[in-house]
């Protein structure tokens, strides 16, 4: 019998110009400005005049541990040395059980450096979380990052390293950028809707209970779309590897031409199985930060 999952790999390194089992098209999405505008209320940093590229900061990175590149990552971040085109955020809908969704994602991963120099970087769900809340973002859920695969403009399939103690490590997370790199000559356009190549750090009702875990899901295949990786909450909340990327979605959605928090739209039982596999998710409190979580517990205890 055929191995989809075998063939899916041997064929990475394609870039495709629509992904298998794209959803029907649908008609171009018209958004007054102003409610546009609405939806993307960002606290994104702004652009520094004198940007730094990847290129200039990798001995820097290379040079750090595990903890203090993360540092160093975040804080570049926090002072706006990223490609302006993540700024660009693309929509997504969903139709359904009669009702109309749609939400903005950033066009690719999160990465650092400048538009013509960036390098995607993965952060550990502690990192990820603090930099979401700060920015004024969500993570996706796996259905979430089902649909966004789905209606990518560009799909790169994903690229494997042999598993071992350097999948975190500052020469692997390059080379699988730098892979990456390669196989966006299709398209000029960096803020094409770009799917496929990383691993989501998503957000999941089984963080509940496992609280001290990090959720990871995706990187289809070529078998209709289906993930090399189920949702898995294998590594604790501090890990992270060449593999992982964080896609950050925008809290203001649309619910058949009105606007809702996607908090609020996870939480209803009638819309939440949209975005979700899991049926309705509390956003909030599986978002929170240890910091979070000590000032609600210091609140209640006043």
């Amino acid at each position: 019998m055929l191995n989809w999952g075998l063939l899916g790999l041997a064929f990475a390194g394609t870039v495709w110009s629509a992904p298998v089992g794209k959803v029907k098209e649908l008609q171009a999405l018209k958004v007054e400005p102003q409610v546009l505008q609405q939806l993307q209320v960002l606290n994104l940093p702004p652009s520094p005049e004198s940007k730094l590229g990847a290129s200039e900061l990798l001995e820097t990175l290379s040079s750090k541990n595990d903890v203090e590149r993360e540092e160093l990552i975040v804080s570049l971040l926090q002072a706006g040395h990223f490609p302006n085109f993540l700024r660009h955020l693309k929509p997504i809908r969903v139709e359904g059980r009669g009702h109309q969704i749609s939400y903005w994602v950033m066009p690719d991963y999160l990465s650092i450096g400048s538009e013509d120099d960036f390098l995607l970087v993965p952060l550990n769900w502690i990192n990820t979380r603090k930099l979401a809340q700060a920015w004024g973002f969500y993570i996706p859920t796996p259905r979430m990052v089902d649909t966004i695969y789905q209606q990518a403009e560009r799909v790169i399939w994903p690229k494997t390293f042999r598993p071992g103690p350097e999948m975190g490590s500052m020469a692997t997370i390059q080379a699988h950028n730098d892979w990456i790199s390669a196989q966006r000559y299709l398209y000029g356009d960096q803020e094409v809707l770009t799917a496929g190549h990383k691993k989501d750090i998503v957000v999941s009702r089984r963080l509940y209970q496992q609280t001290d875990r990090i959720a990871i899901y995706g990187w289809q295949n070529i078998r209709d779309g289906e993930p090399i990786q189920p949702l898995s909450l294998w590594h604790g909340e501090r890990y992270a590897d060449y593999s992982h990327g964080i896609r950050l979605v925008a809290r203001w959605v649309l619910v058949d031409g009105e606007i809702m928090p996607l908090s609020q739209v996870l939480a209803d039982p009638k819309l939440a199985g949209l975005l979700s596999h899991e049926g309705t998710l509390d956003l909030e409190r599986v978002m929170r930060t240890p910091e979070t979580i000590s000032v609600l517990a210091q609140n209640l205890t006043h």
